[in-house]
């Protein structure tokens, strides 16, 4: 996953294949630790750059690294917009799914001034802070 990721996008030597942690976790101490760091980082990068450029010689490597890639940003979205809709019914029932909603779509109508990924988690915070405004001027009852 590591390797296709940084033949899709290009980043091979930020993380590594991120061993570097495993070495420092299990080393004796900290001079021991950073020596053994350094050395497989450096081994990581380099591997991951072999790697990344034996993977480029197949290009349905490259398709799949970006289904994957869209599928998780995919799944992300899937699973802040349930949590979301999950956590405003339990704060406000109907009610609160209604608002949430509305708030959703207007993002959506406006042309996603919120992304999309991050549209849920604004629509459950405002949501909140509405149900919070019609309770206090006796719109809402909890």
């Amino acid at each position: 996953m590591i390797a296709t990721t940084a033949l899709t996008t290009g980043v091979y030597g930020v993380v590594g294949f991120t061993f570097v942690f495993v070495v420092g976790y299990l080393s004796p101490n900290v001079p021991v630790a950073m020596l053994l760091g350094a050395a497989t980082i450096c081994l990581e990068i380099w591997l991951l750059r072999t790697v990344g450029h034996g993977l480029e010689r197949f290009p349905s490597i490259r398709n799949a690294s970006d289904n994957i890639r869209d599928a998780m940003n995919t799944l992300m979205e899937f699973a802040l917009l349930i949590g979301g809709v999950l956590a405003v019914m339990k704060m406000g029932q109907t009610t609160g799914f209604t608002v949430f909603a509305m708030l959703y779509y207007l993002n959506e109508v406006l042309g996603r001034p919120v992304l999309k990924i991050a549209a849920p988690a604004v629509a459950a915070i405002l949501t909140g802070v509405i149900l919070n405004l019609f309770y206090v001027i006796g719109l809402f009852n909890l």
